[in-house]
């Protein structure tokens, strides 16, 4: 269990920096207008926070699946945020295509080094056992 803290910790230091320091570029260059860049910043952060803490937490029980519920994961993520700039964004400000792959793919970058990682782990336990026996 103080593996899976450990996992957790890191993966949510490695992304609020990655996405902050995103953030803090894009509105320095002052190409986009703050409440889309807060939007966009704020809806995949939160996405990434909440599911792929839940990803690593529950990771045991997940097993083998762990790669079929994270690409659900993302087919969600981008579904949810297509739903919400149709019918809630665009009549309030534009949204580059920008603001969304920037976060879109740090968010995607952190999440995928996460289940690699436990993905690695899991194999070399395996492999592990079957040498052993």
């Amino acid at each position: 269990m103080r593996h899976t803290y450990y996992l957790i910790i890191i993966f949510n230091i490695l992304l609020f920096l990655t996405l902050g320091l995103a953030y803090y570029l894009q509105v320095n260059a002052e190409t986009y207008s703050y409440q889309s860049l807060e939007f966009s910043y704020s809806f995949h952060l939160g996405f990434t926070f909440i599911f792929t803490n839940i990803i690593l937490i529950v990771h045991k029980k997940i097993g083998q699946h762990l790669g079929f519920v994270f690409l659900a994961q993302l087919t969600l993520k981008i579904i949810l945020f297509l739903f919400l700039k149709k019918y809630y964004v665009e009549a309030a400000f534009e949204l580059p295509w920008q603001t969304f792959f920037v976060p879109y793919l740090i968010c995607l970058i952190t999440e995928v080094s996460a289940i690699l990682y436990l993905l690695s782990n899991k194999e070399k336990k395996q492999d592990y056992g079957s040498k052993k026996s």
